[in-house]
């Protein structure tokens, strides 16, 4: 129960942060932990579109042509899994 609050606060507090767009928003943390659902039940439901570099296309993109690839994002995006490919660097 006390877990469960601690979350809605948490999530409460982030949407807050994202409620006037142009917020940048690290979550790190060990696997299993919540981050990318905090990350979807905050910022989904406000208009962010969800990418995960899980996504061996997005990943391929965002490889070959890096800042095109930042530049077609929507101004409210959810970057997920940035740090967790260990095959390879996301941007050399």
């Amino acid at each position: 129960m006390a877990e469960a609050a601690a979350m809605e606060a948490l999530g409460g507090a982030v949407g807050d942060a994202l409620r006037g767009g142009g917020a940048l928003l690290a979550l790190r943390g060990d696997l299993g932990t919540g981050k990318t659902t905090l990350a979807r039940t905050v910022g989904e439901p406000r208009g962010y579109q969800y990418v995960s570099f899980d996504d061996d296309a997005v990943l391929k993109l965002a490889k070959s042509d890096p800042i095109g690839f930042v530049s077609r994002l929507p101004r409210r995006t959810i970057l997920d899994e940035l740090s967790e490919r260990d095959d390879q660097t996301l941007f050399e």
